[in-house]
């Protein structure tokens, strides 16, 4: 199955919902689905060691704290 994943980070940025899709798309991976995950890009992460599978965005709309990918899509 394909399956594409949006949020907001991905680790190395912290927090529960960064930390719960890493988890699930490693468990996706492991069962041999092709999983792409789509997240806007945060100043802390250079991207230098991302696998391929991990496109992350600059210039998303940021809405207080929160980056909207809705209105690109």
């Amino acid at each position: 199955m394909r399956i594409l994943h949006i949020g907001k980070y991905y680790p190395p940025v912290t927090g529960g919902m960064e930390r719960f899709l890493a988890d699930l798309v490693g468990a996706q991976r492991a069962q041999g689905h092709e999983v792409e995950v789509l997240v806007h890009q945060h100043a802390r992460s250079t991207g230098a060691a991302d696998p391929p599978w991990l496109m992350k965005m600059s210039g998303i709309p940021v809405s207080g704290s929160t980056p909207s990918i809705a209105p690109i899509l």
